[in-house]
């Protein structure tokens, strides 16, 4: 009966390849997905990893931060006062020329 339609028991077996290559495909695929899924998973938590240690970082760089604020305000006082004296020095050095000027104005004018 196969021969008088013209298909030899041959012709068959490639049709059977077929199928196999076709389900081949399919578990490829399948196995695929399951891949892609287990992928997403492990960078999913990766991801949530990375996260808390973004917020880890943050929390130091904050406190840091705060510290330089407080480091910055000190020196800025420091030097503010440094400033101060010497002009404090200055200004009493000054008068001291001042009057010791006048008061060697003050003899030899007499």
């Amino acid at each position: 009966m196969d021969e008088e339609q013209g298909r030899t028991p041959e012709k068959d077996e490639p049709e059977a390849s077929s199928e196999q290559v076709s389900w081949r495909r399919f578990g490829e695929f399948f196995a695929n997905i399951l891949r892609l899924e287990r992928t997403v998973a492990r960078l999913d938590q990766d991801n949530r990893q990375l996260r808390n240690q973004v917020t880890a970082l943050q929390r130091m760089v904050d406190d840091h931060n705060g510290q330089l604020k407080a480091i910055l305000a000190t020196l800025e006082t420091s030097i503010a006062s440094r400033i101060e004296s010497a002009a404090d020095r200055a200004a009493i050095d000054a008068v001291v020329r001042l009057l010791e000027t006048r008061a060697d104005q003050d003899q030899s004018d007499s």
